[in-house]
């Protein structure tokens, strides 16, 4: 399996690799990488349960529900990133232009025509190595509106009232830590047990589409080694 680092490394010595496969594979070189200073960052992440691939000329990455994300790879700023997102013989156009020291992840989500697509895009200014770094963007409106996200069990509010496809970041101390996604106001799904929060790292949650709805999805925010 390859091993990745947090984000916070980014701050020392990078090694610029391209986009990790599913566990156990090797690294796919998908996008041109770029000098240490110009860098950006590209994630792919699959909201549908499972089964996408996202492909460039260089190669493709396959996603599963037990490996539903990528690490972030690092690729040259202002450079296109094209290529396609795909399942059950649905495909979605990738086409993007990073800027300096942007994480972006691509998000594949289910949509009227079998598959869409959600771009987030974030620039991390808010590390702390006491802390751990929690985002949570809503990419499930209008099922899920106004969404939130309590500590389950609990009416302590993490995040409220988020708005759609726009991810807000905060810092919490590093704790074992289980959350209760709400839209508009009200509890919606079973709690999602997110584990040991560490210090220094990074993590998201995100509200993505399904049956019921909306459901939540964890990452940890990891860079390719």
């Amino acid at each position: 399996m390859n091993k990745t680092r947090s984000i916070p490394h980014i701050f020392g010595s990078l090694v610029l690799a391209a986009a990790c496969a599913a566990a156990g594979a090797q690294p796919t070189n998908l996008y041109r990488a770029g000098p240490t200073a110009d860098a950006s960052f590209l994630r792919f992440v699959d909201g549908t349960g499972g089964g996408v691939s996202a492909s460039s000329s260089a190669g493709t990455v396959t996603l599963t529900a037990q490996q539903p994300s990528t690490a972030f790879s690092a690729v040259q700023s202002k450079w296109p990133v094209k290529g396609v997102l795909a399942k059950d013989g649905k495909q979605v156009p990738i086409n993007l232009q990073l800027q300096p020291s942007e994480f972006v992840t691509v998000v594949a989500l289910a949509g009227p025509d079998g598959l869409t697509s959600q771009v987030l895009r974030e620039q991390p200014d808010d590390f702390n190595a006491l802390k751990t770094s929690l985002a949570f963007a809503n990419l499930a409106e209008p099922t899920c509106a106004a969404a939130g996200l309590k500590v389950a069990g609990r009416e302590t509010s993490l995040f409220d009232k988020v708005p759609s496809a726009m991810p807000q970041r905060r810092l919490l101390n590093p704790v074992k830590l289980s959350v209760q996604l709400t839209c508009g106001g009200k509890p919606l799904g079973a709690p999602l047990a997110l584990g040991q929060l560490e210090a220094g790292e990074r993590y998201s949650v995100l509200v993505v589409p399904d049956a019921t709805g909306a459901r939540l999805l964890f990452t940890h925010d990891t860079l390719v080694p």
